[in-house]
């Protein structure tokens, strides 16, 4: 179910459009736009510096960050985007799209905040994520 306001917003899953370059206009780094789907604002510590730029956008807009490397870790915290992982360059450019902003699921919230708490990744609670 799409969300009434189609605004990024809290608990609401939210899928984007991303492509990277190496210029703000020349998104040159991808053969395409790549969907990239997440649920918005569920860390413990808050919004990430990249949701703060999301908050509120409509489907179809469009932000354009200049991104380092060696900054990804800040700007984006738990937020995993696998496309980091093919581009070599130091420092891109980053345009993420609003493509569909719907309302998330409870068992879809609940395994995000799970995530976004480290559970998961070798936690040692037990569950069998691999701890």
């Amino acid at each position: 179910m799409t969300q009434e306001n189609n605004k990024v917003s809290n608990l609401s899953k939210v899928t984007l459009l991303l492509e990277a370059g190496t210029s703000e206009e020349n998104m040159d780094l991808t053969p395409g736009k790549c969907h990239f789907e997440f649920i918005f604002g569920v860390a413990a510590e808050g919004m990430t510096p990249f949701e703060y730029q999301l908050l509120d956008k409509e489907v179809g807009a469009s932000v354009v960050l200049p991104l380092r490397q060696s900054e990804l870790g800040d700007i984006f915290g738990h937020i995993d985007v696998p496309l980091f992982r093919q581009i070599d360059e130091g420092s891109f450019f980053l345009k993420s799209t609003v493509d569909k902003v719907e309302k998330a699921e409870d068992r879809e919230i609940v395994k995000a905040v799970a995530m976004a708490g480290g559970h998961g990744e070798a936690c040692g609670c037990g569950c069998g994520c691999g701890g």
